[in-house]
């Protein structure tokens, strides 16, 4: 359909929907309080015609929000079973006073009703039920012909996407993205403050995501771990770093839920700051040798408290701090376990052309857990590329890969009991660093609506594996 015949096709809509309505206020004392006070209404043409046990019809309408004149075109089909005869046509006008079901009405529904119809005259009220039975008021309008039936009756909408002028429906700005031919696209304005210039590239015939938007989010990451720097002390007399250490298996888990704001400062880069609580494990087997730490840490054997640590040490040729406790690791302790919450902030640098989208996420996140003195530092980026796929009535789903890189450096201490002669204790102090900085993903962004979203995707290959999934309410 070019874009003269959706304009034309437009104004017939109108104004079917204009000359419904006035014929209807000429016969209803009530309509024009109810259509001042309600959340919106929808004018539909139908052309139906029946025959014993089955029936149908088809037609076409518009919902308008009484709020913001927004327009909402829409197709319509029934489907009716029961006896009786008739052809005729006619127009409804629905009028939706209750906020919640004029918006599910305008994202296209499946409505059921039962009930007699008006069998004679112009004007009528129709007497069914209708899921739509909370809040509302059904007008009819006759045409001409006439029936008589008691049916059981389907009603199918859905929004006609070649006349409704729709916000994006996708979390990326995307140009042409209805296949449009270039310079054959519709003009719109934009009725919102955020993104900056944004009207300029509506104008050259972008669609963009709505501006705000807020969002919960899951992670769950494992990955395995470099480590370094050992510090360890005897009884709380000081650390020392110990080179001639064997570091055997260590790896994160790390779970994080996460508040996330997000604004369009530009067309095409998005700024949000993120905020949330983290639980993790760190387990490490890190094997340490009793003569080398008399050695490197100078401890002083002489003495009664000298001479039992060090035939403490001595007894256990090797330990470990964390992992499984084998046949010489007296001294073992269980991973170390940590909490603690991050703020961060971060950019998207996104945009798309017809079905096809980009976009490079970069956040950085401080972290402070409990087992840490110093803040946590971490740096994220995720390019990605993706397909949109237009779902009608269920949103657009956008499937995508990409690759992530997470740097992250941190140190842990931590000490843990042995209560055995000399020794008492054992503090420690390690480096950890990521041992992968990239792997890889796969994901998907289903908008339902133009206001709701679901995200997730899944890191896979090299040493670390992720799940990271979210809801976003976008306005």
């Amino acid at each position: 359909m070019t874009l003269e015949q959706k304009v034309e096709a437009r104004q017939d809509r109108d104004m079917m929907a204009k000359a419904t309505i006035d014929a209807l206020l000429k016969e209803n004392d009530d309509l024009q309080k109810n259509l001042d006070s309600s959340a919106g209404y929808m004018v539909t043409n139908w052309k139906v015609t029946k025959v014993p046990v089955v029936g149908a019809g088809k037609g076409n309408g518009i919902i308008v929000d009484s709020k913001t004149d927004e327009k909402t075109y829409v197709k319509v089909s029934r489907y009716d079973i029961g006896g009786g005869w008739g052809a005729r046509s006619y127009k409804n006008l629905l009028v939706v006073q209750d906020q919640e079901i004029f918006e599910d009405l305008k994202t296209g529904t499946t409505q059921f009703e039962a009930g007699a119809e008006v069998a004679a005259g112009t004007v009528g009220v129709d007497g069914g039920s209708s899921s739509l039975n909370k809040d509302y008021k059904l007008y009819m309008l006759l045409d001409g012909g006439g029936s008589a039936t008691a049916t059981a009756r389907i009603l199918r909408m859905s929004v006609d996407t070649e006349l409704t002028v729709l916000e994006n429906q996708t979390s990326y700005p995307n140009a042409f993205a209805d296949d449009t031919v270039i310079g054959d696209y519709e003009k719109r304005d934009w009725e919102h403050k955020m993104p900056f210039m944004a009207q300029d590239v509506i104008d050259l015939g972008f669609d963009l995501p709505l501006p705000y938007g807020v969002a919960v989010i899951y992670a769950k990451i494992r990955q395995d771990l470099v480590l370094n720097e050992l510090d360890v002390g005897i009884n709380g007399e000081g650390t020392v770093r110990l080179d001639s250490v064997k570091f055997n298996n260590a790896e994160a888990l790390n779970d994080s839920v996460q508040l996330k704001a997000d604004m369009w400062l530009l067309p095409f880069m998005n700024i949000y700051a993120v905020a949330g609580a983290i639980l993790g494990e760190a387990k490490m087997d890190i094997t340490i040798n009793g003569d080398e730490l008399i050695d490197e840490a100078n401890i002083d054997c002489s003495g009664l408290s000298g001479k039992a640590k060090c035939e403490a040490l001595r007894k256990n040729p090797t330990f470990s701090l964390g992992g499984d406790a084998g046949s010489q690791s007296a001294f073992n302790t269980d991973s170390v376990s940590y909490s603690g919450y991050n703020i961060g902030f971060g950019t998207v640098l996104a945009g798309g052309y017809k079905e096809w989208f980009g976009a490079l996420p970069i956040t950085y996140v401080y972290s402070n857990i409990d087992i840490i003195d110093s803040t946590v530092e971490t740096l994220t980026l995720a390019p990605r590329i993706g397909k949109t796929i237009n779902l009608k009535n269920g949103g657009t789903f956008s499937p995508f890969v990409g690759a992530t890189y997470l740097d992250v450096d941190m140190t842990l201490a931590g000490s843990f009991d042995v209560g055995t002669d000399g020794i008492e204790s054992i503090e420690y102090s390690i480096r950890q660093q990521n041992a992968d900085k990239w792997n890889a993903l796969v994901g998907f962004n289903w908008d339902i609506t133009k206001h709701w979203s679901w995200n997730a995707e899944v890191g896979f290959w090299g040493s670390r594996e992720d799940i990271i999934t979210g809801m976003t309410y976008r306005y």
